[in-house]
């Protein structure tokens, strides 16, 4: 984030980075990876790189609110998983001068959700958001903190997701939590941890429940839309 970039990078980046965010989000589409953010956002951490651009990934709590509907939906940095197979909270990338980068906020598993008409098939957000301060029901699902409701005998905690999530506010000093508006739609990114793959391109979203690896997804669709 505090990486020296001038004129010329940056607009190398508002070029590209749009461009890549949208080419992604459809072929996420496309192969039906439904709650697959995950692997599809360390993909996006790779795939900038090869184009000159420089990012990271970033996990934690996504909240998405339409106020005058009455609709919430929560992807919670803290819950309980619906089964052993799937994962927690959200994870996006930041490739400033974008402070969020999210090819996947459409395909979080919304079903006939009535806010899913809200929600755009992806975001790319330079200036838009504005700092805030998360509270513990940004990050911490209901039924965790019920939970420790139950635990504490009745002593409800304001302060529990800090002492859930180690060094948070030192974190988000460094790494703020933002909120933005897309019409009628609110949403909150609370960032938590850092999400970077340890694994190369070539080795992501390799195992058979994906359509496609994140090398294919790159040869197929990215090398010739760049015409690289």
């Amino acid at each position: 984030m505090l990486r020296p970039r001038d004129k010329n990078y940056d607009q190398h980046v508002r070029t590209v980075v749009p461009k890549l965010t949208r080419i992604l989000a459809r072929a996420f589409q496309a192969d039906s990876l439904e709650g697959a953010c995950i692997g599809a956002s360390t993909a996006l951490t790779h795939m900038p790189s090869r184009l000159s651009v420089w990012s990271f990934g970033l996990a934690g709590s996504t909240i998405l609110e339409v106020p005058a509907n009455r609709l919430r939906k929560d992807l919670f940095a803290v819950d309980f998983p619906d089964s052993d197979q799937s994962e927690v909270g959200h994870v996006w990338v930041v490739a400033p001068p974008f402070q969020i980068v999210d090819a996947t906020i459409a395909l979080q598993n919304w079903g006939n959700s009535p806010i899913r008409p809200f929600i755009p098939d992806s975001l790319v957000v330079e200036t838009e958001a504005s700092v805030i301060t998360p509270t513990v029901d940004d990050l911490i699902s209901p039924l965790v903190q019920k939970r420790k409701l139950l635990e504490s005998e009745g002593v409800q905690d304001s302060n529990l997701h800090n002492e859930l999530i180690p060094n948070l506010s030192g974190f988000n000093e460094n790494f703020p939590a933002l909120s933005l508006t897309i019409g009628a739609l609110h949403l909150r990114y609370c960032p938590t941890s850092p999400a970077m793959p340890n694994e190369p391109l070539e080795e992501i979203m390799s195992s058979s429940h994906y359509r496609r690896s994140a090398i294919e997804i790159w040869q197929q669709e990215v090398v010739p839309a760049f015409d690289l």
